[in-house]
């Protein structure tokens, strides 16, 4: 939740990116496997389950509706 607050605050003048904050946080948890590592705390999605969780709006792209989490 921290990392994803932390991007957050980092990025909110430019807008937040979707690839970018995927790459960001799969850097950040590389020495525990990166993403997959994520996935297995957040099956709902390390950013959009992440970003609910933390209390952040998810960028767009995130959540598909018709489908579920995508990223």
């Amino acid at each position: 939740m921290r990392a994803l607050q932390e991007f957050f605050a980092r990025h909110e003048d430019s807008g937040i990116n979707l690839r970018d904050l995927h790459d960001a946080l799969g850097e950040k948890f590389h020495f525990k496997g990166g993403i997959k590592y994520l996935y297995t705390l957040l099956p709902g999605g390390p950013i959009a389950q992440g970003c609910r969780l933390a209390g952040l709006e998810p960028p767009a792209g995130a959540v598909d509706l018709g489908f579920g989490s995508v990223s």
